[in-house]
């Protein structure tokens, strides 16, 4: 969730349209809407004003009107600069410095409805983190080597070039420069992190909202004005984002009627990832929903290409029995080996086929399993009883969804191995009987 402090939202929300619709060669459907969906904690998004047929544009723009390194002037202000910094912090440089500029920038009615804060995981506090204890989403919020980088790559620059950063300048050049600069590049990277598009460079023509063929030259990132406003929740998808000839340009995916919600595909992510990234969680990405299992090594798994640095086990609905990845698999089979076969695996160097759990492989994977249950402080009953507080909410309901979410995947993955293991200690009880049987039939044979 992103949090939107003004008191002019929908004013703001007007103006931003009335701007982007004036841009040349842009156009936006009369038939879209900027809603204010604070009411449901999902700070703006876009409804269908009436009955919008699939294949519909939406709305388009032209690159140039894009929010990039390329169109800013700052990139032709301090060129040389730009090329001792990655996509990534050329980007946050040139979000910090469009924002000092305020009303002079090109972009101001597009920055101005942009959130000021947000859930997203590195903004939480230690104690609210801890709830996520057991989760491996914690080991990839990274915070100390942003602020790292941040120091090391853009303190010098925005303090050597302090004039050109508008309204920080005196800041950033102040005592307090490390700790500001930490603060507003902060923000900066998450709202590329949640809002910013992968696009397809051009040659740097464009001609409106048509259908002309472009010449690629590479991608980047880009911000892009309404882009950003579509929310996604799951399968409930019905529009995307093209990029035809020199244009950005947002189709209706499917027949969406009157007063729907209009959501762009954003792809399918764990809720453990929408926190992540987004700040927030939707009941309809819990398919998606997945735990990792640390990864051993080994050379023979190497020689096999199954060695990783972790292993997904995914929520799966509408199997009978759970379906473990095949290169955690091999990895455990290629540990369980007795000396002989793991030679002759060696020798030949070819991968096995996708296998059957073996009595060895299961009862590992349980192992794993019981151990990886033992990194969360909390059962799967007791979360259930906190999420049943009507009072709960906000970053720890968030929290305790996420890890009951992977808790309960790994409740079905243990299930499984023990059945697996269930089922071949029945089978080798048959296969007994059936043996005690027939030497006790034999032997009857032989009295007589």
């Amino acid at each position: 969730m992103t949090t939107f402090r003004d008191g002019d939202f929908q004013r703001k929300s007007t103006e931003f349209l009335t701007w982007l619709r004036k841009l040349r060669g842009a156009s936006v459907s009369s038939k879209i809407h900027i809603a204010d969906m604070r009411s449901r904690k999902a700070g703006r998004g876009i409804i269908a004003l009436d009955d919008i047929e699939e294949n519909e544009e939406l709305f388009c723009i032209r690159p140039t009107d894009l929010l990039t390194v390329q169109n800013s002037t700052l990139s032709k202000r301090i060129p040389d600069v730009f090329n001792k910094l990655d996509s990534w912090m050329s980007l946050i440089l040139v979000l910090i410095y469009e924002v000092g500029q305020e009303e002079n920038s090109k972009w101001w009615p597009y920055l101005q409805i942009l959130p000021e804060y947000f859930d997203t995981l590195m903004f939480w506090s230690s104690l609210e983190l801890a709830e996520l204890q057991g989760s491996s989403v914690i080991a990839k919020i990274g915070k100390d080597d942003a602020d790292r980088s941040f120091v090391d790559s853009l303190l010098p620059l925005v303090q050597d070039y302090n004039s050109l950063f508008g309204k920080f300048a005196s800041v950033f050049d102040s005592i307090r420069g490390e700790e500001a600069l930490l603060e507003v590049a902060h923000r900066m990277a998450t709202l590329i992190m949640a809002y910013a598009f992968d696009i397809e460079e051009n040659d740097g023509s464009d001609d409106g909202c048509d259908d002309n063929p472009s010449t690629l030259h590479g991608s980047s990132k880009a911000m892009i004005p309404l882009a950003d406003m579509f929310n996604a929740d799951g399968d409930m998808i019905n529009a995307h984002l093209l990029q035809q000839g020199f244009l950005m340009t947002m189709v209706a995916s499917k027949e969406t009627k009157k007063g729907q919600e209009i959501f762009n595909d954003y792809g399918q992510r764990p809720r453990s990832d929408l926190l992540r990234r987004y700040g927030y969680i939707t009941d309809n990405a819990k398919i998606w929903d997945i735990v990792e299992l640390d990864s051993v090594e080994l050379q023979l798994v190497k020689d096999w290409d199954v060695l990783e640095v972790g292993y997904d086990l995914r929520r799966q609905s509408h199997r009978e029995i759970f379906e473990f990845p095949t290169a955690l698999v091999l990895v455990i089979h290629a540990y369980t080996m007795n000396g002989d076969a793991f030679n002759a695996a060696a020798m030949a160097g070819d991968v096995p086929d996708k296998m059957q759990l073996s009595r060895n492989v299961a009862s590992v994977l349980t192992k794993i399993i019981v151990s990886r249950f033992k990194s969360y402080s909390t059962s799967i009953a007791q979360d259930m009883v906190l999420l049943s507080n009507s009072e709960l909410d906000g970053r720890r309901r968030m929290a305790i969804e996420v890890r009951l979410g992977e808790k309960e995947i790994l409740a079905v993955a243990l299930d499984s191995a023990r059945a697996r293991i269930e089922a071949l200690n029945q089978k080798d009880l048959a296969v007994t009987s059936d043996q005690e049987s027939t030497q006790e039939t034999t032997a009857k044979k032989k009295r007589w």
